[in-house]
């Protein structure tokens, strides 16, 4: 531009893309390890992987819960959910008084997300876990890290990576109204739940 030359469309499009994913690329070289970086853990743990930086077509795809009629509540708790935009007490610390260890379990572990769907051995989410069980949204994780808790077979597992939560998300299955469940657990307090209402996007309605 400084030198007035005509710069191809195309061109300023793919740099422009590439600019925007910048963030995404920096969330990439911290890996796992920053616990309370936002971005880092939604790309490492949640996001769906980036597509090519071309002119035509969308750069970002679109999580497949928005396209499914949950129903307003449970919609709104993936949301939270992925984006971080929750009470668990990994982020609640930032503001609270506590070093962010789950209140729910002995563990003296993070409540994070990973701790929250697969680690924590409350009995709550032990059965939640079991509820879901048939749809294989554990099918995954390692079954020598799986413990049950009772004759019911309510589990949950004693280690996961972030691979298994990365795989965990991408099903994009019916993983939806656990979460959802996930979050009416650990975060029963201060929410006002409202009765499940259609979001039409599955019909197309606007």
């Amino acid at each position: 531009m400084r030198t007035f030359q005509t710069i191809p469309q195309s061109q300023f499009v793919v740099d422009v893309r590439k600019r925007l994913r910048s963030i995404w690329y920096q969330a990439n070289q911290l890996g796992d390890v920053d616990q309370v970086d936002k971005a880092a853990k939604y790309h490492n743990w949640v996001a769906l992987p980036l597509r090519s930086v071309i002119v035509d077509g969308p750069p970002f795809s679109v999580p497949r819960y928005l396209h499914l009629d949950l129903g307003k509540q449970t919609q709104r708790n993936v949301a939270h959910f992925r984006l971080r935009s929750h009470a668990l007490r990994v982020e609640t610390r930032s503001w609270e008084h506590h070093d962010g260890t789950c209140d729910k379990c002995g563990l003296q572990a993070i409540q994070h997300e990973k701790h929250a769907f697969s680690l924590c051995p409350c009995m709550q989410m032990c059965s939640s876990r079991l509820q879901f069980a048939d749809f294989k949204l554990f099918h995954d994780l390692p079954l020598a890290h799986k413990s049950t808790v009772n004759q019911t077979g309510a589990f949950y597992f004693s280690q996961a990576c972030s691979e298994d939560v990365f795989n965990f998300f991408q099903k994009q299955t019916n993983d939806s109204h656990l979460i959802s469940e996930l979050m009416d657990v650990f975060l029963m307090a201060g929410v006002h739940q409202q009765p499940d209402q259609s979001n039409y996007l599955a019909e197309g309605q606007t």
